[in-house]
C-alpha cells in the first residue's frame, strides 16, 4: 500500500520536521505556514498508508512492527494537531489537549526536532534492513 518506496514516509516526515522548524522561525522557509498546512494533510495520508502497510506486511520482528505503528500513531496525532490548529476543526481531544501547545513556539520546536530525528532513525533502519538480510 506504499505509493512508491518503502521509506517515503520517513522522507516526508523529515521534510515535515524542517517545515515545522521553518514555521517556528528557526529556519527561513518562505511560505512555511502554508506549506505546513498542506504538508500536514499529505503526511497524515502517508502515515495512514504506512500503518496499513505495517499491519498487512510485517517485515521486521513483531517488536519493530509495533514500535513502527506506535511511532506512526504519534506522528498522526501531531499532524492532526496541526490540522486542527490551522483549520480550526475542534477535533475531540486533539483540539482540547494538543492545540493549545501548538501555539507555544518552544513546543513546536520540539515537535520539529522529534519529526526530524525519529524519521531519520526509521529511514536509517529501513535502508540498513535489506543490507543486513543479504
Amino acid at each position: 500500500m506504499k505509493a512508491l518506496l518503502e521509506y517515503e514516509d520517513c522522507i516526508v516526515g523529515i521534510l515535515m520536521g524542517v517545515l515545522v522548524l521553518g514555521y517556528e522561525g528557526t529556519l527561513a522557509i518562505p511560505y512555511a505556514e502554508f506549506l505546513l498546512e498542506i504538508g500536514s494533510i499529505l503526511f497524515l495520508l502517508f502515515i495512514l498508508f504506512d500503518i496499513v502497510n505495517e499491519i498487512k506486511d510485517p517485515d521486521e520482528h513483531i517488536a519493530f512492527t509495533l514500535l513502527a505503528i506506535v511511532h506512526n500513531i504519534v506522528d498522526a496525532i501531531l499532524m492532526l494537531g496541526f490540522i486542527d490548529f490551522f483549520f480550526e476543526l475542534n477535533i475531540p481531544l486533539i483540539g482540547e489537549y494538543l492545540v493549545p501547545y501548538i501555539g507555544n513556539l518552544t513546543f513546536v520546536y520540539g515537535i520539529g526536532i522529534f519529526l526530524i530525528v525519529s524519521n531519520t532513525l526509521w529511514f536509517v533502519n529501513v535502508i540498513r534492513s535489506p543490507l543486513m538480510k543479504s
